[in-house]
């Protein structure tokens, strides 16, 4: 099943979500792992998207 490719606002709201569920002390282990796996992949997307908007910015000015 292919994965509908976020903006940067989605990702970013996924990636607070996740940091906000690892903030709660009574979270499980696995759980905790889980999350920690997710924000990683919602950081690496917005990341890229920034990188990518930056790389659109320095062509403009060239």
């Amino acid at each position: 099943m292919e994965k509908k490719k976020m903006t940067f606002e989605q990702a970013l709201d996924a990636l607070e979500k996740c940091a906000e569920k690892l903030r709660d002390e009574e979270v499980p282990l696995e759980d905790a792992i889980k999350y920690f796996e997710e924000g990683l992949v919602h950081y690496k997307n917005c990341t890229e998207i920034l990188s990518n908007a930056k790389q659109k910015i320095e062509t403009y000015k060239e």
